[in-house]
């Protein structure tokens, strides 16, 4: 996507002075404050911010769908019209049809007692008069085209019949497939595997193009913004502290809390692979009570006495365009000056083994739609298809794969919530199979789980003290009069205040909610940590904290995480080694410096390719895989990448299994390529990308 702007084109959204307030028990909430913003027709706009900032507030007032304790003022306007002043009915049609929108939380966003296909086409059927059938059948094509699997067999499941990443792509296809005017994307790509995530963005992009859809982006991920971005507006506690083109703001930001989220991404160079990282110290302030002067003030390194006094406006910088809230935005260095380097991590050898698996394997047989009319015996869906590895203590392993490779399942099964068909599981040397109840229970201590979304993984009738406080109570782990002490120490070390264990999980942000269950989990004082996408709701500064927490916690205590993520510089930060996965089979794994360095495989390539690098100046060759993943039902013959393999090697690969081949001690590959030809392949590779790096000057 080309990050250029038509500044003469005409405006589709008007944002002008909108305040927000939410109205509550312990006082007024100044969720917005002054802010204004344009989106040009095929422009888009990113908004980026910690989680809390108030970049859903936006996006939930432009839709009015602030609920009853929400209070706008302020113009809002799309294509002319003021939506403020539109009643419910006269909004209605411009909802789904010329205004759509992707939430965070795809589960919040699909009914659970209707099948995914009928609420893809529902708006069609609203806003177009289409037939329930016609709708449901352009349901299944959209379905097709965001990469979901079996989407004639799919599209008649329930929406907790699929994984998080399907339902994503579901919530994605229903704002899609009316091809609105304004695309208001929050948080889009959350769930997706970089792949599928990157196969969205060029759909997004596509839209763009033929329909000149105006679109909203809001994201924490700096990468995705990067990417597809013409402008930026960057959010902090309420108020836009920052806006300019998005080339400019990367390579110069004006705003030392711009200057600050660019620093915390994980460093994935060799030379700084070990490096601690640097999140921005404090937390964001109560907007009940707000301080004087710069909101930004009590966390910022270049801090004055006038900063505490005055609040600076939001004014232009060196460029018209560029804008700051900053007293001393020319002064403030460039990205990587003048700031301190994040301080070097000292790897500990890994101890002994704790977790054995060998050959697992977790089928699952339940009736299609077709098996269940033709009476056919079902075929069973083979989601861990035979895995082995073994993880020791103070170890990290990471489990990469798309969405639907089984990576869920795997981590599922070493808690006991999916029981393995075959194979042997084994934790501190006991096979789970044989355990008693007793001993069950204690195994459920020392392996915890985190789980992908934690609006799911929280019970909504209780309180955050009590989430964080039942494995205390459950395990005895410390005095009931001690637990409240506990739980505030626990939420001190995801970063949320003590007083957030009064809170319900609805008064939480996406974020805020996955730190309690960061905290839940770490509460059991656990061996093993199942982690399952831990980090995809944070945003990049929680991210650093809760990465130094996790290599803190190992360090100390001798903690093995199992790390299943999509975010693979994430992955390639953390951990020691890394294990991909596909279609419930492994075909690379090896130590991490190996993997992201020499990809062997085609398909660690595609993977690696995809990740979306955190400058807009840097373009680089990525490998789009043809086809949707095959289903787990009916996996293909042979090697089972074979359909999207761009290096397939013959009839074999068809036919055969793929050898396992060890290209350095310990790095094996899963593939029918000769070992030296893959070797040439990544010689080629790593000069090509030397010399695109050497050749590549930035502009000035």
């Amino acid at each position: 996507m080309s990050n250029t702007t038509n500044i003469a084109a005409k405006s589709v959204l008007s944002v002008r002075n909108l305040d927000v307030t939410y109205l509550t028990r312990d006082g007024a909430v100044k969720a917005l404050r002054d802010v204004s913003f344009d989106i040009a027709q095929g422009e888009t706009f990113g908004l980026v911010g910690e989680s809390g900032s108030g970049k859903s507030t936006i996006a939930l007032a432009i839709m009015n769908y602030l609920g009853i304790s929400g209070r706008t003022s302020g113009v809002i306007e799309y294509a002319g019209q003021d939506l403020s002043t539109l009643s419910p009915k006269e909004l209605q049609r411009f909802r789904g049809a010329k205004i759509a929108m992707v939430y965070q939380d795809p589960m919040s966003a699909l009914n659970p007692a209707i099948p995914v296909g009928e609420q893809i086409g529902e708006a069609l059927q609203i806003h177009q008069g289409l037939s329930k059938h016609e709708a449901f059948t352009k349901a299944v094509d959209m379905m097709r085209r965001t990469h979901i699997p079996d989407p004639d067999v799919n599209a008649h499941r329930y929406p907790h019949q699929l994984s998080g990443g399907m339902q994503q792509r579901v919530v994605i296809s229903m704002a899609l497939i009316t091809n609105p005017d304004l695309l208001i994307l929050d948080e889009p790509t959350t769930g997706l595997d970089v792949t599928t995530e990157a196969t969205i963005l060029d759909l997004i992009a596509e839209l763009r193009q033929q329909f000149n859809s105006a679109i909203l982006f809001i994201t924490h991920d700096l990468g995705v913004i990067a990417q597809v971005s013409d402008r930026i507006g960057v959010m902090y506690a309420g108020e836009l502290v920052e806006t300019g083109d998005t080339r400019r703001i990367f390579r110069r930001p004006r705003h030392p809390y711009t200057l600050a989220l660019l620093s915390t991404a994980p460093k994935v160079t060799a030379d700084q692979l070990d490096t601690r990282l640097t999140p921005i110290p404090g937390r964001l302030p109560d907007l009940r009570q707000l301080p004087q002067g710069c909101i930004f003030a009590p966390r910022c390194q270049f801090v004055q006495d006038v900063c505490r006094e005055a609040q600076p406006p939001l004014a232009a910088t060196d460029q018209e365009t560029h804008r700051a809230a900053c007293f001393f935005s020319d002064t403030l260095p460039l990205p990587g000056q003048n700031q301190a380097a994040g301080t070097a991590r000292q790897r500990k050898e890994a101890g002994e083994s704790i977790l054995v698996a060998d050959d697992v394997k977790v089928h699952f047989r339940e009736r299609s739609f077709v098996e269940t009319i033709t009476r056919r015996p079902p075929a069973p869906v083979r989601a861990v298809d035979g895995i082995s590895l073994t993880l020791r203590r103070g170890e990290t392993i990471g489990l990469v794969g798309e969405s639907g490779s089984g990576k869920t399942t795997f981590g599922k099964a070493l808690v006991r919530l999916y029981e393995p068909s075959t194979g042997t599981l084994s934790i501190n040397g006991t096979n789970v199979k044989l355990l008693s109840h007793t001993e069950d229970r204690h195994i459920r201590q020392r392996v915890q789980f985190i789980f992908q979304n934690p609006e799911s993984a929280l019970n909504p009738r209780k309180r955050v003290g009590h989430i964080i406080a039942r494995p205390l109570r459950l395990y005895q782990l410390v005095p009931n009069s001690e637990i409240p002490d506990r739980v505030a120490e626990l939420l001190e070390l995801v970063q949320l205040r003590p007083e957030y264990a009064a809170r319900f999980p609805h008064e939480l942000s996406g974020g805020e909610k996955q730190r309690v269950g960061i905290a839940r989990a770490f509460a059991a004082e656990p061996d093993i940590i199942v982690a399952d996408e831990p980090l995809s709701a944070l945003d990049v500064s929680v991210q650093a904290s809760i990465l130094n927490l996790l290599v803190d916690l190992q360090d100390r205590f001798g903690t093995a995480y199992l790390f299943i993520s999509h975010d693979l510089g994430t992955v390639r930060h953390l951990c020691d080694r890394v294990v991909v996965m596909y279609l419930g089979n492994v075909y690379e794994s090896g130590n991490v410096r190996q993997v992201f360095a020499a990809p062997y495989h085609p398909y660690t390539e595609a993977l690696l390719s995809a990740i979306p690098v955190p400058d807009p100046e840097v373009s680089r060759d990525q490998i789009r895989l043809e086809g949707p993943v095959p289903s787990p039902r009916h996996p293909p013959s042979g090697c089972k990448f074979h359909t999207r393999c761009p290096r397939k090697w013959g009839p074999i690969c068809e036919q055969e299994a793929p050898p396992a081949q060890e290209a350095a001690p310990g790095h094996v590959i899963y593939c029918h390529r000769p070992l030296d030809t893959l070797e040439n392949e990544v010689f080629a590779r790593s000069s090509a990308n030397k010399h695109r790096k050497e050749s590549f000057k930035p502009t000035s």
